[in-house]
């Protein structure tokens, strides 16, 4: 049983947004939604939004017209059969794209860490140490010595930001002085 419905013109085109079954039933109230929606609407399936690879972007050709809910355009309301469902444009940067990427990434995390030692995944775009985490790193609290190239246990001493190593998938945001989590 659907819980979401859009409603569609006359050539089956969506118009606006999905609606609560709930909703639909107080404006009409004598239809059996068990054999379907009213005329005039659709099932609606809601897809979640993918998550997106280093290199992946929502395609903003797309979408404009109902992107009022989100950051960024890439969604499409699209017929699959008999409903309607959410469907996100995705696509790949460019090739100069990815390298202007990485070359960012890298030199920002040299500049507010000064770590010359760790090198670019170019897979995840992420920074990573010569020598990996230690095994204890979510409970036992390391600093990284970059002359060394070796994790170094903190025991408590007081240290900047620059010296404590950042968590994983995280980039050093300059503005607040903190390590912000990478998520796209």
């Amino acid at each position: 049983m659907a819980d979401l419905y859009i409603r569609v013109d006359g050539d089956n085109k969506p118009i606006n947004h999905p609606n609560l079954k709930t909703d639909l039933m107080k404006v009409y109230p004598k239809h059996d939604f068990d054999i379907g929606p009213p005329n005039g609407w659709k099932v609606f399936v809601r897809k979640d939004r993918p998550t997106l690879s280093p290199y992946e972007i929502f395609d903003e050709s797309v979408g404009a017209d109902i992107a009022m809910g989100f950051q960024h355009n890439g969604l499409e309301y699209k017929l699959v059969g008999d409903h309607y469902e959410d469907y996100w444009h995705i696509k790949t940067i460019s090739e100069e794209e990815q390298v202007a990427k990485q070359q960012k990434i890298e030199k920002e995390f040299i500049e507010n860490t000064k770590f010359t030692t760790w090198v670019l995944n170019k897979e995840t775009c992420l920074m990573e140490p010569p020598t990996p985490f230690p095994s204890d790193f979510d409970t036992v609290q390391y600093k990284w010595n970059d002359t060394k190239k070796e994790w170094v246990e903190a025991k408590g001493e007081a240290f900047t930001p620059q010296d404590d190593p950042p968590p994983k998938n995280s980039i050093w945001d300059e503005e607040n002085k903190v390590w912000k989590e990478v998520t796209e």
